[in-house]
């Protein structure tokens, strides 16, 4: 090292300050001083360095590391030896003038004979990693850690991954048999076995609040788990709710509190052996002076309910929700109201005020309209029928229906538009096909991609100009494909995935996909491909930019799991939920708040399916819904108002002409109007005027026929 100096000079006061010698390095050591490895192997050396004061020091990425016989064995500049032939290498370390003692590497000609892994029987919770080892036995000389040398395998990836180093990470429950090799010697086989992810945390919310006297206060309970999900657990009847002085404020099993005196009390949530912190409730004593029920006026249909808030104003403080709190009452049996709920449910068509009442204070009376349930009226008739086809509305409200099966084995080129109940033919496509998508880009042009002709999956691709009414060809895909799905990303390039590929009758589901990138001429680039095939899947955007893939068709039949793509990464993954049933050629609709509503579709017998399930992407798992009342594929499903229009479809009996609604905030289904005319593979189109357009479809004439007719909702 050197000396330091510190000095200084001028004035009357002249003179010089102490003299401190920095530490200097005397002597450095390398370990391991000798040590026999095979041929292709690796040997991590460190490096000591002892200084004239302090503590010895690891200098290992300090020093210029050297062997004497590159061609024995190479060292690099963190140290690390990598065995090339059969000899003998010094190894040295040197750090400006001082230099290490050398260390002897030889390296042998022996023969590995067996690999044994470890640990044995190991057992992880889903979501947390395993590291094993790999322990060398050669024909001569000592065992070797080969941990970093030899290639590690999981059977199934599903459930364990691994990596390079031997590190392995629990995917979802059951088991995986983990092996290693290494220049054809294979190693003995370890099971890893994965059980259910266990609870790391609960958190309750809100972390802290103020309610006065006699009211409530609804909490939640949300748990962290070991593979990352994050269910809401809060009526969970494992899951035990505690108030610390039950004299303040008392709670129930579902996480509601109740206020009872004024003062402060402690609120934890706990599934054994977790306990989430405390979160702190404070009651206070105001009197209530008024409630305000909103909205002031509300309409819908019987059958469906409708949510009242009341909002009550205090003495002091600031207003609070008294919905849960309250009493409330319908003028008229037009309407039902839940006790202390505020949701109202329509009954018959009428005009009942809605009032909450609490501590004698009556509310505003709100005016709830119930009209007749909705009904289906018949619209103009397509000039060429058709199903399997696609219907995509344009920028300036006119819908444009392309393609489809005229009949089950002939497809029709032809488009026509839609507008103010009026189709006008428009110009052909260069491919007749159908089971095609259709894609509004950026720029108000419809993408059309694949399908099949009727025999054989499509290449080609077509892009519509709603300015000109002219198809014009685009660029072919890299992989033909039919019953495919098409989503537009952020970006505005469109990501297709899976589909059937080869012919009609005997192709394959693909796991592959592909991005169209709209800008210069456009332009197909492979992304990459999901784990397993899937035609006849659902591909849903998410909220944060990601698109999910939910069951579908592949060689195995139904598939219940899903797969994440992230569009950033260009990866995908697999989450450990699933649905409760395989399904195929099912609906996927996303709600406002932004979980993913999956009706119908076949199961694996080719039945018609009547269960729902909601995917909640926060979460990352699966809930259930409430069932159809019947069970229905080919069907459609449309948002509207926040609410889920399934219309139609194949009930395995024969066509459908019923119709429900979902309605998230009861998690129940409406039979709304039938249509007049039942119908499958249709499509359905929410128009700028608020309605719905169904078009098209299979026709009760037949199988061989597709329906020219069109209704409106």
């Amino acid at each position: 090292m050197s000396l330091l100096a510190a000095c200084g000079s001028g004035g009357d006061g002249g003179g010089g300050g102490p003299v401190v010698e920095a530490p200097k390095l005397l002597s450095i050591q390398i370990a391991p001083a000798t040590i026999t490895k095979a041929v292709g192997l690796t040997q991590q050396y460190t490096a000591t360095g002892t200084f004239t004061t302090g503590p010895t020091q690891d200098i290992t990425a300090s020093v210029v590391w050297a062997s004497s016989s590159p061609t024995t064995a190479t060292i690099n500049a963190s140290g690390l030896a990598t065995t090339k032939a059969v000899g003998s290498a010094t190894i040295k370390a040197s750090l400006g003038d001082i230099s290490s003692p050398a260390a002897t590497l030889t390296v042998n000609g022996a023969t590995l004979r067996s690999i044994s892994i470890s640990p044995a029987g190991a057992s992880k919770a889903a979501g947390l990693t395993q590291q094993f080892t790999a322990t060398g036995t050669f024909d001569v000389g000592p065992t070797q850690d080969l941990t970093s040398s030899v290639t590690w395998t999981s059977s199934d990836i599903t459930k364990v991954t691994i990596n390079a180093a031997g590190l392995a990470t629990t995917k979802a429950a059951g088991a995986s048999s983990i092996s290693a090799s290494r220049n054809g010697v294979n190693s003995n086989v370890q099971t890893l076995t994965v059980t259910a992810a266990t609870l790391v945390s609960i958190a309750v919310t809100p972390a802290a609040v103020s309610r006065p006297l006699g009211l409530t206060q609804q909490y939640k309970a949300t748990g962290t788990y070991s593979d990352g999900t994050t269910p809401d657990i809060t009526t969970n009847p494992t899951v035990t709710w505690l108030s610390s002085d039950t004299s303040k404020a008392t709670i129930n099993a579902a996480g509601l509190a109740t206020t009872v005196a004024a003062g402060v009390t402690n609120i934890t949530a706990s599934l054994s052996p977790v306990t989430s912190s405390a979160v702190t409730l404070t009651v206070t004593g105001p009197a209530l002076v008024s409630i305000q029920v909103t909205p002031a006026t509300a309409s819908d249909a019987a059958g469906f309910s409708r949510q009242f808030t009341a909002i009550g104003t205090f003495a002091s403080g600031p207003p609070q929700d008294v919905t849960t709190s309250a009493s409330w009452a319908s003028s008229t049996a037009a309407a039902t109201i839940g006790v202390n709920t505020g949701l109202a449910k329509a009954v018959s068509v009428g005009t009942p005020s809605i009032t909450a009442t609490l501590n004698s204070i009556s509310s505003n009376a709100a005016t709830f309209t119930v009209t007749a349930v909705t009904q289906w009226t018949a619209a103009a008739s397509l000039a060429t029928g058709r199903r399997f086809h696609t219907a995509t509305a344009l920028v300036d409200g006119t819908v444009l229906m392309a393609g489809g099966n005229v009949t089950n084995s002939t497809r029709t080129a032809t488009s026509e538009t839609y507008v103010t109940d009026a189709f006008t033919t428009r110009g052909n496509m260069g491919t007749a096909r159908g089971l095609h998508t259709a894609t509004r880009l950026g720029n108000g042009t419809v993408l059309v991609v694949g399908g099949d002709d009727g025999t054989n999956a499509l290449l080609s691709n077509e892009l519509y100009a709603p300015s000109t009414n002219v198809w014009t060809a685009a660029t072919s895909m890299v992989t033909a494909r039919t019953k495919h799905t098409a989503t537009l990303l952020p970006d505005g390039k469109v990501l297709v995935i899976g589909g059937v590929t080869g012919t009609t009758v005997a192709g394959a589901s693909t796991a592959t996909a592909e991005i169209y990138n709209p800008a210069g001429a456009g332009t197909w680039t492979p992304a990459a491909s999901m784990t397993i095939g899937r035609s006849a899947h659902t591909a849903t955007l998410l909220a944060n930019g990601k698109v999910v893939v939910i069951g579908g068709e592949s060689a195995q039949g139904k598939r219940a799991s899903i797969e994440i793509y992230d569009p950033a990464l260009n990866t995908w993954t697999t989450p450990s939920a699933v649905l409760a049933t395989g399904r195929s050629d099912h609906v996927a609709t996303v709600l406002a708040d932004g979980k993913v509503l999956v009706t119908g579709g076949f199961n694996s017998t080719s039945a018609p399916i009547t269960e729902s399930q909601l995917y909640d992407p926060t979460a990352g798992t699966f809930g259930s819904a409430a069932s159809l009342a019947t069970g229905r594929v080919f069907h459609s499903a449309t948002l509207l108002n926040g609410r889920v229009l399934v219309t139609g479809g194949f009930g395995g009996a024969g066509l459908v002409g019923s119709s429900e609604v979902y309605d998230p905030a009861t998690n129940g289904w409406v039979l709304t109007g039938a249509l007049a005319n039942p119908r499958a593979a249709h499509t359905a189109t929410l128009l700028s005027t608020g309605r719905i357009l169904v078009t098209g479809g299979l026709d009760v004439g037949g199988a061989s026929a597709s329906s020219i007719t069109s209704e409106l909702y």
